[in-house]
């Protein structure tokens, strides 16, 4: 009897796990299983996105005249005529070259009848040989270009084109006879005769005519910061006139 109840101990001493220390080891499995195939909790951040859009640029300027009304205007020696063409560039037009090319007829000859003069701030871009003197004077060539530097942040941006002037004139009824006018105005010649009146008179006969077109180009080749005094990187107004051809036509 005795050595069976040893016998029996014995063999409860051999039981490695019982049912708690099974249950312990499944649910460590199950709690490596979870990790393994759960999701993992990384670090993670969100910098957000940029868009950039890109906006158009542009130039716009305009033309216009008010006087003589309906561009017409009869010529008595030695009177002025009101002639005022300006030129504008528009709000929001980028920086530049404002440019206005000025056509005589030559069949008749305009400067056989009319004087004028260019307003202040323009400079003659054509004929080449006079580029970048101040154009006051009209008897340069039938046809001249003037332009200017128009800035964005300019406050003015409208420019008339005729300016003030004088002339004199030796064949007048006195030697020497001189007139002068103001800005937005021109001169009749007072050595112009009845027989020039006569000789533009009648059908099919054509009248002196001067004609104004006006035309801008981008001031700066590259970026700029606007700064007037640094002129590398702007056109000048040679080069600015030559990318105008395309534009430019008789009007």
């Amino acid at each position: 009897m005795s050595k069976g109840r040893y016998e029996h101990k014995g063999r409860r001493r051999r039981r490695t796990f019982g049912s708690k220390s099974l249950a312990l080891v499944l649910a460590c499995v199950l709690l490596v299983g979870g990790v393994i195939g759960g999701t993992l909790a990384w670090l993670t951040a969100d910098g957000g996105s940029v868009t950039n859009t890109f906006t158009e640029s542009d130039i716009d300027i305009k033309l216009e005249e008010t006087k003589p009304v309906d561009k017409t205007a009869p010529m008595v020696p030695g009177w002025t005529i009101e002639k005022d063409p300006k030129v504008t560039v528009e709000d929001g037009s980028e920086d530049c070259w404002l440019f206005v090319k000025i056509t005589e007829s030559t069949t008749p000859g305009l400067d056989a009848y009319i004087s004028y003069a260019i307003a202040a701030g323009w400079e003659i871009v054509e004929p080449t040989n006079t580029s970048g003197t101040l154009a006051t004077i009209s008897t340069l060539a039938d046809e001249i270009v003037i332009g200017r530097k128009v800035y964005k942040d300019d406050t003015i941006k409208e420019f008339s084109i005729l300016g003030a002037g004088s002339y004199t004139d030796p064949m007048g009824d006195e030697d020497d006879f001189t007139i002068t006018w103001g800005e937005n105005q021109v001169c009749v010649k007072p050595s112009v005769t009845e027989q020039m009146m006569e000789a533009i008179t009648g059908t099919g006969k054509t009248q002196p005519t001067l004609s104004f077109q006006a035309y801008a180009v981008q001031l700066f080749k590259t970026n700029s910061d606007g700064d007037k005094a640094k002129t590398a990187d702007e056109f000048t107004a040679a080069e600015a006139w030559a990318r105008a051809a395309d534009m430019n036509t008789t009007p």
